[in-house]
């Protein structure tokens, strides 16, 4: 069978069925003419591969699964325990939102659920430096992806249902907001673009020290260290929001401070 009808067959797209036999998940047979023919036994296997995809299997975990049938049970067992400390994960993240909702946006909770969306991130990551990531058009339509684009992310990429992940109350605005935007750039909502998670804290290793209300620096007067560099934003906007919050300090210090004091 053509990778066209099994492709058709199973409801898979071919780049997907590539990326399996690329991982050594299926093995089809060459053709003299360079095709590639997937017998009954390698559409079965398939077939199992999205059934386990959609159960949130990891490719590692599908090959143990194929290796031996007779592994199947443990192999659930264990699907199932982490599953189970992942839902216990995400009932901490709703608690910490009621939480938070019934404080009426207290921040002094946003620590805490920051934390929480960063340790959920980080154990879908299997607990390395690679990041969850999804196809946007897969997480508008809330199922995982069978593949993922390249990322300049070094550490890679590992396929994760972040419209489970995040928080329903960010994911599904997320959601909502991704399908308009594309209504006014088109293009923008595509397979090839994806996203990955959590991006909550600044790249900077260090932070350089400034006055809550004043924005200046604790010791130096007129130095007002500013966005991600300087240890105030994790990325574009966040740095863009506080570029904007230190323009309105400086202006205030060169119009009314430092007239003053001199």
């Amino acid at each position: 069978m053509t990778i066209a009808k099994v492709a058709e067959l199973l409801d898979l797209t071919k780049k997907a069925i590539r990326y399996y036999e690329g991982v050594g998940l299926i093995e089809p047979k060459i053709s003299g003419n360079g095709y590639r023919d997937y017998s009954d036994e390698e559409t079965r296997k398939l077939v199992i591969i999205k059934t386990l995809r959609n159960l949130y299997f990891s490719i590692d975990e599908i090959k143990q699964c194929l290796e031996n049938d007779s592994k199947l049970i443990t192999c659930f067992t264990s699907k199932s325990n982490q599953l189970q400390e992942d839902n216990q994960q995400l009932s901490s993240v709703i608690g910490l939102l009621n939480k938070f909702i019934s404080k009426k946006g207290s921040l002094e909770d946003l620590p805490e659920f920051q934390k929480e969306v960063e340790k959920i991130a980080f154990e879908a990551g299997g607990k390395t430096q690679k990041a969850p990531a999804q196809r946007i058009t897969d997480f508008v339509k809330g199922k995982i992806s069978q593949s993922l684009p390249d990322s300049s992310y070094i550490p890679g990429t590992i396929s994760s249902p972040l419209h489970e992940i995040l928080p329903k109350v960010i994911s599904e605005r997320l959601r909502k907001s991704l399908s308009v935007f594309e209504k006014k750039m088109k293009g923008y909502f595509t397979e090839e673009a994806q996203i990955l998670a959590a991006e909550t804290r600044t790249s900077s290793p260090i932070r350089i020290p400034r006055d809550d209300e004043t924005l200046m620096h604790i010791e130096i007067n007129g130095l007002f260290p500013c966005g991600e560099g300087a240890g105030y934003a994790g990325g574009i906007v966040s740095a863009a929001i506080d570029g904007e919050r230190c323009a309105e300090a400086i202006t205030n210090y060169l119009l009314v401070t430092a007239p003053r004091q001199n």
